[in-house]
């Protein structure tokens, strides 16, 4: 696929505009955090669903996306929550386009 090199730059992109909506005043817009998040979360999510399974993967990806940007990019926790659950719908809904 020609746009699976550029995954973890659009990624990248969609967790920061996702934080814009969410908590435009809290979050550091840091692209190289985020796009160290938003690779930590792939390769924390692949290792997983080799080891556990996709359903687990799925679950613990979640759990700790929502730790990485409650932690290190200065956002509230419910508000972390809100922008990892958006930043994943947005992820499904890119999966089935590309």
């Amino acid at each position: 696929m020609l746009i699976y090199p550029f995954k973890l730059a659009i990624g990248a992109g969609v967790l920061l505009a996702v934080l814009y909506q969410l908590a435009r005043h809290e979050a550091d817009f840091s692209f190289g955090k985020a796009f160290m998040i938003v690779g930590a979360l792939s390769i924390s999510g692949f290792a997983v669903s080799l080891m556990l399974g996709t359903v687990v993967a799925f679950v613990a990806t979640f759990v700790l996306g929502i730790w990485l940007i409650a932690k290190f990019l200065y956002v509230p926790q419910n508000k972390a929550i809100a922008a990892m659950a958006a930043y994943t719908g947005v992820q499904i809904l890119l999966s089935w386009i590309f």
